[in-house]
């Protein structure tokens, strides 16, 4: 086993982003994953973004959402990364005219506590979105929101994470983890 500051176990993008951060932040980072980077879940996500502002009073959403809207914007555009971010937004459909007084009212709650969400009606969704079905009342647009291909950010925050110094080791199953007398594992 490779001796290291810190060791990360698992090669999606929970692992590969946090390897690239400690590294970054200039700790000596090894990790380490039972297959190839982003060969499970985080390979096969949808690959959303969802951001709807820092708001007025940034709580651990705001944080978490518009945070990752800034790496995965760096991931791209700093370092030069392909991995088909888009900031395009996303319109919510509503289905139908209760529904659409339900999201009326989330909209104006966000929107008083300074987040970016619109209520559009549906002349102003096909705007957007052309084919956007005559016989809806409209949609929640939120134009923060994104999108970046799951694997390719994945394999991206590992090339990023070796490119710090990290080492990435695909293929090394850790099947246990023991705490030595010195208090290391």
């Amino acid at each position: 086993m490779p001796e290291s500051e810190v060791l990360v176990i698992g090669g999606g993008i929970a692992g590969a982003s946090t390897a690239y951060h400690l590294a970054l932040d200039g700790h000596n980072v090894v990790l380490l994953e039972r297959g190839e980077i982003a060969s499970e879940a985080s390979g096969v996500n949808a690959g959303n973004i969802g951001a709807i502002g820092w708001g007025d009073s940034p709580n651990l959403q705001s944080h978490l959402t518009m945070g990752s809207l800034e790496l995965f914007k760096s991931l791209q555009l700093d370092l030069g990364f392909d991995i088909e971010f888009r900031n395009s937004g996303c319109i919510q459909a509503i289905q139908t005219e209760q529904e659409y007084d339900f999201i009326r009212d989330r909209v104006l709650s966000l929107r008083s506590r300074g987040y970016s969400v619109e209520l559009l009606t549906n002349r102003e969704t096909r705007s957007i979105e052309p084919d956007f079905s005559l016989e809806r009342p409209g949609c929640m647009y939120i134009p923060l929101r994104a999108q970046a291909d799951p694997r390719k950010s994945t394999i991206a925050f590992a090339s990023a994470a070796a490119q710090q110094g990290a080492r990435i080791l695909t293929y090394h199953e850790v099947t246990g983890i023991t705490v030595l007398d010195d208090g290391t594992y």
